[in-house]
């Protein structure tokens, strides 16, 4: 019993200092109280259970703020990715997933290295056309440094290239 009332009287005494360090975590005061008020709950049950069970009390109340704002932080940064419909029936996901299926990335390489390959095969007029007519979506008057003839003879070598990834 004695323990408990070390415990909630440390805690008493350490509560805005507490608040505060979620609140560097986590960015709200409104977030830090409800944190603080549930590692108080999770230490008062841990120690009911074992009195003995820390010999720092205070650094482990610190320890759980941290633990639990860190783990709200990332359930906010999950739950951004999705949002609820009007009716609250469905979640729709906003963002696809960054990191990409290795076998899709190394497909993905293996393509552009053969396009690369097939640019590194066109004269450098008709690389250059193709590259600011395909890849900086350029109309081919756009590349006034280029005679029209030569426009029109780089742009039909560059119809040759099969372009398609698939």
């Amino acid at each position: 019993m004695d323990s408990e009332k070390d415990n909630l009287s440390l805690f008493v005494q350490n509560r805005k200092r507490l608040v505060d360090y979620a609140t560097t975590v986590t960015g709200t005061t409104t977030q830090s109280e409800d944190i603080v008020q549930e590692a108080w709950v999770r230490f008062s049950t841990f120690s009911q259970a074992d009195p003995n069970f820390v010999r720092e009390p205070l650094r482990y109340l610190f320890r759980i703020v941290r633990n639990i704002a860190l783990d709200g932080r990332r359930a906010h940064i999950s739950r951004s990715r999705y949002v609820i419909s009007d009716n609250g029936s469905e979640t729709t996901h906003l963002q696809p997933d960054e990191r990409a299926v290795p076998e899709v990335e190394i497909f993905h390489r293996q393509q552009l290295a053969i396009v690369r390959d097939a640019l590194a095969e066109l004269p450098e007029r008709t690389r250059i056309a193709v590259e600011l007519h395909r890849l900086e979506g350029l109309k081919t008057t756009a590349c006034r440094q280029l005679s029209r003839m030569m426009i029109e003879a780089n742009c039909t070598a560059a119809r040759k290239v099969d372009f398609s990834l698939s």
